[in-house]
């Protein structure tokens, strides 16, 4: 399938690697024994220090491998008890150099223990919530510019969402495909022959005492089963660093973490039985045919990302009709309206329209906690998401029935559960919040913003 030598140019890469990673050693080993001596010349150890600094800022940049599973079923055409159905289970993988690199970052030793490290060093703080409230507004009025004709011309008054390394992200990546290795994953003698396979052939610095740290990345399976099986070797204390697989760091790929943090969205906001509660997701998929989206999304990710991406332009653009007061979509805002004269006040505008339906507060998070239905018979407790409702609908007649027949005869309305219209809105704003959530990191992973993703990340789960 691949021809000799195909990867050639991977194994230069880890070969100059090693060699540069010898290098910043014996510079750093020369500049602490000089530093360690009592008389010593200044003027020598700054040269050492810069050569050190020039040697680092023309280094490698590094790279890195990815790899996934390939599944395979082979039926026979006559089944016999010879010539059953196979099925074969291969790893892929290439190698991806960096665009960015961090070759003269410290790998030698950790910042910390983990079990003292602040977790508010790692939960989103005010300036991160802000931060992605501005970007969440960008995103909104880009689609708002799009759809609204009175209101295109806030497209020209929205900040660019650049980073600091968007030069380097605009280069074509540069991608060596590495072959298809007749490993399984899922077995402890697979994953051990892929680490091995890996390490040997592309660690810079295999079999010496530093192997260069290179990320392995795949989905969680495939990190999971590195992690274990590094885990198992450190329990062996004869082990070398290579044999250990010191030189690999499994690390989740972005596009498998978007897919994961669908999977939750779905979980949380796909309920089969909300086809006939218009504005909901499952309603959506409804109304627009989309027959090939599923509640789990890995089944088919391309159209589950396309689905929702046409959803959250369609509650971006449904809460714009009411934040600007528009009766349709070719009306002039008579409400909430943007300045043209300034990009603040635009800004400021789009703030306050994700602010009312896409963030919520904290007074907001800790009623949306206590708040449920409740029986107004009994007492009994409905929470207030998927049929939660109907449940409690239900309830009510196989278990109060006469009493609410009663009720509704001398009117007196006991059957008023929760204010549905108040429901379906905080419904809507909980799932706009995490479309533009989604929409952010999707666009980050476009433009290659790490700092965006993490931010991201730890705004979904925290």
């Amino acid at each position: 399938m691949y021809g000799k030598n195909h990867d050639k140019t991977v194994k230069d890469w880890a070969a100059q690697i090693h060699l540069e990673d010898v290098k910043e050693r014996e510079l750093k080993a020369e500049i602490k024994e000089m530093e360690e001596t009592e008389f010593h010349s200044p003027e020598h150890l700054e040269s050492l220090k810069e050569d050190l600094k020039q040697h680092n800022a023309t280094r490698h940049s590094g790279f890195c491998i990815t790899g996934d599973n390939i599944d395979l079923t082979i039926t026979p055409r006559q089944v016999t008890r010879q010539n059953q159905k196979k099925s074969l289970h291969y790893f892929n993988h290439m190698a991806v150099k960096n665009r960015v690199s961090s070759m003269h970052l410290p790998a030698d030793a950790p910042l910390g223990e983990a079990s003292s490290f602040p977790v508010t060093e790692i939960l989103p703080n005010h300036d991160d919530n802000m931060q992605l409230r501005t970007e969440m507004s960008i995103l909104a009025g880009r689609v708002i510019a799009e759809h609204l004709p009175r209101l295109s011309w806030i497209k020209d008054h929205l900040p660019s969402l650049d980073h600091q390394y968007m030069k380097e992200m605009k280069k074509k990546s540069d991608i060596v495909h590495l072959g298809i290795l007749m490993k399984n994953e899922n077995s402890s003698d697979g994953i051990r022959d892929i680490m091995e396979h890996l390490h040997e052939e592309y660690v810079p610095g295999h079999g010496t005492l530093h192997p260069v740290p290179t990320v392995s990345s795949g989905d969680l399976l495939t990190i999971e089963r590195e992690s274990n099986m590094q885990a198992e070797r450190r329990d062996e204390d004869d082990k070398s660093p290579s044999a250990r697989f010191d030189g690999l760091i499994p690390t989740i790929d972005d596009f498998h973490f978007l897919a994961n943090g669908y999977q939750a969205f779905y979980k949380m906001m796909y309920d089969s039985g909300s086809a006939g509660d218009i504005g909901t997701l499952y309603s959506a998929r409804t109304i627009l045919e989309a027959n090939n989206v599923t509640k789990n999304p890995m089944n088919d990710i391309n159209a589950a990302q396309e689905f929702l991406d046409k959803y959250t332009d369609a509650l971006i653009l449904a809460a714009a009709m009411t934040y600007f007061g528009l009766d349709t979509v070719e009306s002039a805002p008579t409400k909430n309206i943007p300045q043209e004269d300034g990009d603040n006040r635009v800004m400021d505008v789009l703030g306050g329209f994700v602010d009312a339906y896409a963030i919520a507060s904290e007074e907001d998070f800790e009623k949306a906690r206590k708040e449920q239905l409740k029986c107004p018979y009994c007492g009994k407790n409905y929470v207030i998401k998927g049929t939660g409702l109907k449940s409690l609908r239900d309830h009510v007649d196989a278990k109060h029935s006469k009493v609410a027949v009663d009720d509704a005869v001398q009117g007196r309305g006991n059957t008023q559960y929760i204010n549905e219209e108040d429901s379906v809105f905080k419904y809507a704003c909980s799932t706009l919040g995490q479309c533009l959530l989604a929409r952010n990191f999707e666009d980050a992973r476009k433009f290659g913003d790490g700092g965006r993703i993490v931010t991201d990340c730890t705004s979904f789960y925290a």
